[in-house]
C-alpha cells in the first residue's frame, strides 16, 4: 500500500500488536482515508508479515468502529461518524473538566513549567509549519492535565473513545483552519490553571472541546464524502 507509512519509533511484543498499531495510526493520521478499502494481502506484503496477525489487527479496529469488515467484499476504513465524535466531545468534556478542577488544586511550579514549555514548542511547530508536531504536542498538552494527576489511565479511556475526534482534527491540521486561534485557547485554559480558577479552566476548555463543531461545518464542504 503506497500511502502506508511505518514508524519506527512504534514498540509492540507480538506481530498482532504491531499490525494493529501502524494500521490504527495510518487511519488516524488519514494515510488510510475514510471510506478506501484496506486489503489484507496488500498490508501483510507491506508489513512483511503473515496474513494471520493482519486479520486479528483488523479484527479489533472493527470492534473500535475504525473499519468495517464485509464478508465476501472486503475491509474498508470507516467513515467518520458524528454521533461518534458527540461521545468522544461528551467524554473529553465531562472527564478533562475535573482533570482542569484537581490541577487548578494540585499542579505546582514544576508542572507550569511542563505546560508552558509545551506551549512554546506548539507556536513553534505552527511557525515552522511542523503540523504532525503540533498535533502530537497538542494531545501532550490535554493528556498531561491527567498525567500531572496521577490519572494516566483515564486519559487512555478518553483517547480509545476519541478515533473520529482525533481525525476531525488532522483534517483541520491539513487545512490549516483555527491554528493560531486554537494555540491561544490552550493558552487561556492553562493561564485558568496557572490562576487556579477552575470555573474559567472548566469553561476555556469546554468551550476549546466543543469548537470541533464549527470544525466540522468547514470540513464538511470540502470532504463530504468522509463522513457517514
Amino acid at each position: 500500500m503506497d500511502n502506508l507509512n511505518v514508524d519506527d519509533n512504534i514498540k509492540a511484543s507480538n506481530a498482532k500488536e504491531f499490525a494493529y498499531k501502524v494500521i490504527k495510526k495510518n487511519i488516524l493520521n488519514l494515510n488510510f482515508l475514510p471510506g478506501i478499502q484496506m486489503g489484507e494481502n496488500d498490508l501483510s506484503e507491506a508489513l512483511n508479515i503473515s496474513r494471520t496477525p493482519i486479520r486479528d489487527a483488523i479484527s479489533i479496529l472493527s470492534n473500535e468502529k475504525l473499519v468495517e469488515v464485509y464478508p465476501q467484499k472486503g475491509t474498508y476504513v470507516s467513515k467518520i461518524a458524528m454521533q461518534r465524535v458527540k461521545e468522544a466531545v461528551f467524554i473529553r468534556t465531562t472527564m478533562e473538566s475535573a482533570a482542569a478542577k484537581m490541577a487548578c488544586n494540585s499542579f505546582t511550579d514544576k508542572d507550569f513549567y511542563i505546560l508552558d514549555s509545551n506551549l512554546n514548542q506548539q507556536e513553534l511547530a505552527i511557525e515552522n509549519n511542523a503540523l504532525s508536531d503540533f498535533n502530537k504536542l497538542d494531545n501532550q498538552m490535554h493528556e498531561y492535565f491527567f498525567k500531572g494527576n496521577q490519572f494516566q489511565y483515564t486519559w487512555q479511556l478518553i483517547h480509545n473513545f476519541s478515533a473520529d475526534y482525533y481525525r476531525i482534527r488532522y483534517i483541520k491540521l491539513k487545512l490549516k483552519l483555527r491554528l493560531e486561534e486554537t494555540i491561544n485557547e490552550h493558552k487561556k485554559i492553562v493561564q485558568a490553571i496557572k490562576t487556579r480558577d477552575a470555573v474559567s479552566a472548566c469553561q476555556q476548555l469546554e468551550k476549546h472541546i466543543k469548537y470541533v463543531y464549527d470544525d466540522v461545518e468547514v470540513i464538511n464542504k470540502k470532504y463530504s464524502n468522509y463522513f457517514v
